[in-house]
């Protein structure tokens, strides 16, 4: 009789159709294939994994009627020309894990669109099958360093997603009240020190709302400023020179200086000098001295004391 072999989906070993047998004699030698498909990975980005097998056991050749084991040793006892088919175990893979910065591995698909065909340990693979990584996107929590805002600075932080916009970010302000002691001299009205925001930066790296979260851990945005200078006035006070501002402990500043802080500042002034020249009026004695410097608030010091005497002769004729 003609046996007929069904490989069941053997890849490997299964070129051979069939064989003769005898009734009554054993079957003899028979075929051993084998079977296994070739699962690659592709890790959307994630770290790549190398390709595996996906080996199937050979449990042996089967009878169609009865489902009886056949070995080479087994006796023919089918009176016709018969099939035996190939019985398999296995398929399956140890499937790896891939990791991609800012993601979190959502396991293997069949399917790139990921709507079904999720595979696991125990997937049966009957094919060469390409596998799809899923990944999910990272949240993470972005906190707020405002460098000093004095506006526009209640909001802490906010959750972030990896790869997608950080969308709007608070847009702080910062100014301070410079106020102007005067020490005397004409007033001067109070003045703002204003600074000029200059976005967020992310270590040197400038963050806008439409920036894609790069950073895959919690992070600190640090506002940045320019400005916080203000035009200082100039006052006037009678017999004193204007020598600049200073702060409470006598630092000068100028139109440069950044104020960071809400703060008075005090009119420094010198007082002038002035020469007093003596009239002496028909002094006759100590009146060499012709005038002295004198300062302004100050009082005259030491002043020539002259006299004033005359001879008077008499002619008695």
């Amino acid at each position: 009789y003609t046996v007929t072999y069904n490989y069941n989906d053997a890849t490997g070993g299964n070129t051979e159709t069939s064989k003769k047998v005898t009734y009554g004699n054993t079957y003899g030698t028979l075929p051993s294939p084998t079977r296994a498909y070739t699962i690659s990975f592709d890790s959307n980005g994630g770290t790549s994994c190398g390709d595996q097998p996906a080996t199937w056991n050979f449990d042996g050749w089967y009878s169609t009627v009865g489902n009886i084991k056949i070995t080479a040793d087994t006796q023919v006892t089918t009176t016709n020309n018969h099939t035996i088919n190939a019985s398999w175990s296995g398929g399956t893979i140890s499937l790896p894990t891939s990791s991609k910065s800012g993601y979190t591995f959502d396991g293997w698909y069949v399917d790139n669109t990921f709507t079904s065909g999720k595979v696991s340990n125990t997937t049966v693979f009957d094919k060469d099958t390409t596998l799809y990584a899923k990944w999910i996107a990272n949240t993470y929590t972005v906190s707020y360093n405002y460098n000093g805002a004095t506006g526009g600075n209640t909001e802490t932080g906010k959750t972030v997603t990896y790869n997608s916009t950080y969308e709007t970010l608070p847009n702080p302000t910062r100014a301070y009240t410079i106020t102007f002691n005067s020490n005397g001299g004409s007033a001067c009205n109070n003045q703002t020190a204003t600074w000029n925001f200059g976005g967020w930066y992310n270590g040197s790296t400038k963050v806008a709302a439409d920036t894609k979260v790069t950073t895959a851990s919690n992070h600190t945005l640090t506002a940045s400023w320019n400005g916080g200078t203000t035009s200082l006035p100039t006052p006037t006070r009678t017999g004193y020179t204007f020598g600049g501002w200073t702060t409470s402990d006598g630092t000068s500043v100028s139109n440069s200086t950044q104020f960071t802080s809400n703060t008075t500042l005090y009119a420094a002034w010198t007082a002038n000098t002035y020469t007093v020249s003596y009239n002496y009026s028909g002094a006759t004695g100590g009146n060499a001295e012709t005038g002295k410097t004198v300062t302004y608030d100050s009082t005259y010091g030491t002043l020539p004391n002259p006299t004033r005497t005359y001879t008077i002769t008499f002619n008695s004729n």
